[in-house]
């Protein structure tokens, strides 16, 4: 029988047709109870062939060819059929009728073509005939159920969706068909209600955003509200029953809850949680910028329980700790590498699930100061007692008290040498002029300590005839100077077929040249590339059969471009004093000078090269340009970039 749908329904949401497969029905008076209806409605041209799928909708548009069977297109979902389908108007659920719509300005009504292969349905001039009379028919199967429209009252057969053009199917039972819903309501299975199944109702999240999850009607629209009803997230349910969301904003912390609503038919779960944060990781030992001389430290801090702590060297990626927070919220741990003496920068990373947090750290390694005891006496090395040197120019070594003085001086008691205990015991002082061939004695090396001699050690030695050796000269860089190369080149002159040695102010070896020139000229490259910053304290020494002869002390800065950050060329400022921004050499002097050569401007940059310059007084909006930014390292002039921009209030 045919089954009433109320005209309050059918007037607003009109109605779906649906691919129907099955062979046709016989055609049916409606009830005597059945409520009258308008002859016709207006709708969407709909239907549904199976449960779920690509092709489980399809959609007929409007034709605008009057003598080809109407094209039709297939969706995966009810909102993508309603969109892409044209409207038509359709005989009301308790009378027969044609489907209608326009075409090109004229009426035109669906009408099925027996002479065309699979019956294909076409919109043709409408006669008034029988063939274009449809009917609504119930039905139900194994697949879907609903209603489907039937043609010259059951002789027709149902419509359905063929080779991408609509036909009519062929004879049968109903059953046999498929379904067809009003427009707009959901298709079976019948609407299944919102539930909440993550995160469970009282529970504590650790995410600042969790996953809510749970199970709703396919296609339907879930929104997760806050307690004041405003949107917190929002999904789709899946064809299988499925959905979860992710709030698009961060939960408050502490205990809140909230609703569940599904559109599609207004049902509702409700959830509750309480939002605990987590803890983020700090470290208390080593203290930021502290100073420690226990090679394997201890490192320590506070943090998530549970949560895995590690501390990374930035300079070499080492892994100093690897650690798990314990109950009470600390960590601590020895490092697992044994220090180098050197400034350490580092961070702690603390994972816990997929949040992440870090802290830094800056520490110095010093190896420990040894327990005092006694004052060690001086000792002559090199040269020995009764040794015969080949050079001019000897460098006196040996040991003594770290940090006291030593001082050799002449048999005529004026000082030729002078040098400081180092931390290792051990001491080099060359002499200060070039001696004679000849022997040498009567004089001594002292040992001082806060100016008061502690112990002395004669000298007996003999220059060789032949020990006429060259100074060593350093010609670049030149001390205090500025280069632009991070990879530092020496040059200069020294005796030839001398070895000479770069040491770096930390004691490392950085360059050697196995023999000078003939020629006397040398040129010796650092073996490693510098970060931009002055470079002191080192030296260059020259040796010859094994004993060094001269040394010299380096001093240099490498620069840094400078780079100007802001404004960029171009730029608009708002205000009335322009502030630059940019980077440069550490602890370069910043200068801005305007186009008619006005002082703007003078900074230092900082130990980063980071700077940061504000004009010296108020200006007028406009447009400013052929200014400059002066970059000088030691009074040396490095570089310079322009500025063009414009001032506005």
């Amino acid at each position: 029988m045919k089954l009433p749908i109320p005209i309050a329904i059918v007037s607003l949401l009109g109605m779906t047709v649906s691919l129907l497969t099955g062979p046709a029905a016989r055609a049916t008076e409606p009830a005597p109870d059945t409520t009258p209806a308008v002859s016709s409605v207006e709708g969407r041209f709909v239907g549904q062939a199976f449960p779920s799928g690509s092709d489980a909708f399809f959609a007929v548009g409007g034709s605008t060819d009057v003598l080809n069977p109407a094209r039709v297109t297939l969706h995966a979902t009810l909102d993508q059929a309603l969109a892409a389908s044209g409207r038509w108007t359709f005989p009301s659920v308790d009378a027969s009728g044609p489907v209608t719509t326009t075409v090109g300005g004229v009426t035109r009504c669906l009408q099925p073509d027996p002479s065309q292969a699979y019956k294909y349905v076409y919109p043709a001039v409408c006669t008034g005939s029988t063939a274009q009379q449809w009917g609504w028919e119930v039905f139900a199967n194994d697949r879907v159920s609903g209603y489907g429209l039937v043609s010259n009252g059951g002789a027709g057969g149902f419509l359905r969706q063929f080779d991408g053009r609509l036909a009519v199917g062929g004879f049968g039972s109903v059953v046999d068909a498929d379904r067809v819903t009003p427009e707009g309501l959901d298709p079976v299975p019948v609407a299944i209600p919102v539930t909440l199944e993550a995160p469970t109702p009282g529970s504590v999240v650790r995410e600042p955003r969790p996953v809510f999850s749970g199970r709703g009607t396919p296609d339907a629209v879930v929104e997760v509200l806050d307690s004041s009803g405003g949107p917190l997230a929002t999904a789709t349910v899946t064809a299988e029953g499925t959905w979860s969301a992710v709030p698009t904003r961060d939960l408050a912390p502490g205990a809140q809850s909230g609703t569940v609503r599904q559109r599609s038919d207004d049902s509702t779960a409700n959830w509750s949680l309480t939002y605990r944060v987590v803890t983020a990781v700090t470290v208390r030992t080593p203290a930021l910028d502290a100073t420690v001389d226990d090679p394997r430290p201890v490192f320590s801090g506070l943090g998530e329980p549970g949560a895995r702590v590690t501390v990374l060297d930035d300079t070499t990626g080492v892994t100093l700790v690897d650690v798990e927070v314990d109950g009470s919220g600390a960590w601590s741990q020895q490092s697992l590498r044994t220090l180098e003496p050197r400034a350490y920068t580092a961070t702690a990373t603390q994972v816990f699930g997929e949040q992440r947090t870090t802290a830094p750290l800056r520490f110095t390694y010093r190896e420990p100061t040894p327990e005092p005891g006694p004052v060690e006496d001086v000792t002559l090395l090199s040269p020995a007692i009764g040794e015969t040197i080949e050079t001019a120019d000897p460098v006196f070594s040996g040991r003594g008290e770290p940090g006291a003085t030593i001082r050799v001086i002449g048999a005529w008691g004026t000082e030729i040498a002078a040098a400081e205990v180092g931390d290792d015991h051990r001491w080099a002082a060359p002499i200060n002029k070039s001696l004679t061939p000849g022997r040498y004695s009567g004089g001594s090396v002292r040992q001082e300590i806060d100016g008061v001699e502690q112990s002395r050690a004669p000298y007996d030695f003999t220059v060789a005839a032949r020990a006429v050796v060259a100074p060593l000269v350093v010609e670049s860089p030149a001390s205090g100077g500025v280069i632009s190369s991070s990879v530092p080149v020496f040059s200069g002159t020294a005796q030839p077929g001398a070895r000479l040695e770069i040491w770096s102010a930390w004691g490392d070896l950085v360059g050697t040249t196995e023999a000078v020139a003939a020629s006397g000229r040398w040129t010796i490259s650092w073996n490693k590339s510098l970060l931009p910053a002055r470079y002191a304290g080192g030296t260059v020494r020259q040796i010859i059969g094994g004993v060094e002869t001269h040394r010299s002390v380096y001093d240099f800065t490498v620069a840094s471009v400078l780079r100007v950050t802001s404004p960029r060329i171009g730029d608009t400022l708002t205000g009335t004093r322009p502030v630059f921004t940019g980077t440069a050499t550490p602890l370069a002097d910043i200068e801005i000078i305007g186009a008619w050569g006005t002082r703007l401007g003078t900074t230092k940059a900082d130990s980063s090269g980071s700077w940061t310059v504000e004009w010296s007084r108020d200006y007028l909006p406009g447009r400013y340009q052929g200014g400059r930014v002066e970059q000088r390292v030691n009074g040396t002039f490095i570089d310079q970039a322009g500025y063009d921009f414009r001032l506005v209030r």
